[in-house]
């Protein structure tokens, strides 16, 4: 996976990510919606945390954030036990983007990671909506990353952090 900070190496990769950011766009206020309730809910005392990572592999069928609510140790919470506020998929989509977009990166740049791309972009794009959604005020951890990467973007105090 790429550093999350790295500019694009091409223009391709550039108009890669502007074309994720309209699409993830349209989705600005759905977002909003769902993690403001994600915000205010009231977690009982074992929730130490909301966990959402991100499942490059599915920008093409589906919204590709899944959120998990966390232990004090970082582990996942059983959902039967600790049900989470809203879907844990979050958005309910067919998709971000359809094929022709990574397509048509390869051609133009055949080295680039799509993945990675559109990773980097939805977690910057996230971040936005969840302080839109008052996440600033969270009173536990939140953070987003790349499913099973080792760093991670603290939500609340707006940074990456190694795990």
């Amino acid at each position: 996976m790429r550093a999350a900070d790295d500019p694009p190496r091409n223009e391709a990769e550039a108009e890669f990510q502007r074309c994720v950011e309209r699409r993830l766009a349209r989705h600005d206020a759905a977002l909003v919606e769902v993690l403001a309730v994600v915000v205010a809910h009231d977690y009982p005392p074992e929730v130490a945390g909301v966990s959402f990572e991100v499942f490059s592999d599915g920008f093409l069928d589906h919204f590709p954030v899944h959120m998990y609510l966390m232990a004090e140790d970082d582990d996942w919470l059983d959902e039967g036990s600790f049900p989470p506020p809203v879907a844990p998929g979050l958005l309910e989509l067919d998709g971000v983007y359809g094929p022709e977009l990574p397509q048509t990166l390869h051609a133009s740049s055949p080295e680039s990671d799509d993945w990675a791309l559109a990773t980097e972009t939805m977690i910057r794009w996230f971040a936005e909506r969840w302080r839109a959604a008052g996440g600033a005020q969270f009173d536990r951890r939140a953070w987003i990353q790349h499913h099973d990467d080792g760093t991670r973007f603290d939500l609340v105090a707006g940074k990456w952090h190694a795990n």
